[in-house]
């Protein structure tokens, strides 16, 4: 086998798109190149071919702010999103994968590579390895519905307060809306952020995801609309055997619209077949988040008290300049970037 690196694009774009396709990986796809431009990240893709056959490979992002000359050789970073796709039953040379993302790091005066697995499964992140004390390791888990699993079953493992309040919804004639209603979905992910310290979503990002995936139909927004009002919302893209919840909004209610929205949304993707629904990141349980109670007790509680099965991963940062990178990060706090 052999590793070929490549700017910009891979040798084949169908065959790697096949190949993402095969690992349910969309964020690993040729699509999001044209989101992640909004930032200013281009692809570098690693490619693993066995003869002419390309059997695997990651993609990551390079960033350097164009700023000046200077800058843009200490603010540079390398960002994988997603995890090693390979083709079915391949051996890929994860060790080799890894030591050509070194060497690349490494030619081009890389300050900064950062490795996050998305849909699950720690073995499958590309990462690199440096001293301990330049390293930040971010564990988390990964939380979906088994849409094998019969409905009924799936029902059952449910926690009683979810059910109670998808009954609740059911009683009051909540109702699943499929819709294309980008703005009204922003607005109410906007009202959602309103009552947090976490900012919003950056409004461009969503657009720009929703204007290159949804004319490909690889993306659905869904609403729990109540006499005429959207109480819940979801952006969910759907490729191979995967559905992902990747952004969503709620407005306040006494009647379980945000529970019934993701039960609702995961049946109905198990009526079309697909394997999973991934609601996304939950803390782990032996896991130290400082004082983020609402990741812990909130966001993760209500995630895991569905029926759901949780998947190891994490989110990983080596600094390989340290110098180079706290000069740019002041940089950015005097700019105020």
């Amino acid at each position: 086998m052999n590793i070929v690196t490549t700017k910009y694009q891979p040798k084949n774009s169908d065959a790697w798109n096949e190949l993402c396709l095969i690992n349910n990986n969309l964020l690993q796809t040729t699509y999001y190149d044209d989101i992640r431009v909004l930032f200013n990240q281009h692809p570098v893709y690693f490619e693993v071919f066995d003869g002419n056959n390309l059997v695997g490979g990651v993609k990551a992002y390079e960033y350097r702010s164009n700023k000046l000359p200077f800058i843009s050789k200490i603010s540079s970073t390398l960002r994988i999103i997603g995890e090693v796709i390979k083709a079915i039953d391949a051996e890929l040379p994860i060790e080799a994968i890894n030591n050509n993302l070194i060497d690349y790091i490494s030619h081009n005066n890389i300050t900064q590579f950062k490795s996050m697995g998305y849909y699950g499964g720690f073995e499958n992140i590309a990462m690199i390895h440096l001293k301990k004390k330049n390293t930040i390791v971010s564990p988390f888990d990964v939380a979906a519905f088994d849409l094998s699993e019969n409905k009924d079953v799936l029902w059952k493992k449910n926690k009683e307060s979810h059910k109670r309040n998808i009954n609740k919804a059911l009683k009051a004639s909540v109702n699943l809306i499929e819709s294309d209603d980008l703005d009204h979905f922003i607005t109410l992910l906007n009202e959602t952020y309103a009552l947090q310290k976490k900012s919003a979503p950056n409004a461009s990002f969503i657009k720009r995801i929703y204007n290159v995936l949804y004319p490909k139909g690889l993306l659905k927004i869904f609403f729990a609309e109540h006499n005429s009002i959207y109480y819940g919302s979801a952006l969910v893209t759907q490729f191979g055997n995967y559905a992902d919840y990747s952004f969503g909004g709620n407005l306040k209610n006494n009647f379980g619209a945000g529970h019934f929205l993701h039960w609702s949304i995961a049946l109905t993707y198990q009526q079309k077949k697909y394997s999973r629904y991934i609601l996304g990141q939950v803390a782990k349980n032996d896991g130290d988040y400082g004082d983020n109670t609402k990741f812990v007790d909130g966001i993760s509680r209500f995630k895991r008290d569905f029926s759901t099965f949780n998947l190891p991963s994490s989110s990983i940062e080596w600094t390989i300049n340290p110098l180079k990178l706290k000069t740019w990060q002041l940089i950015q706090k005097l700019a105020g970037l």
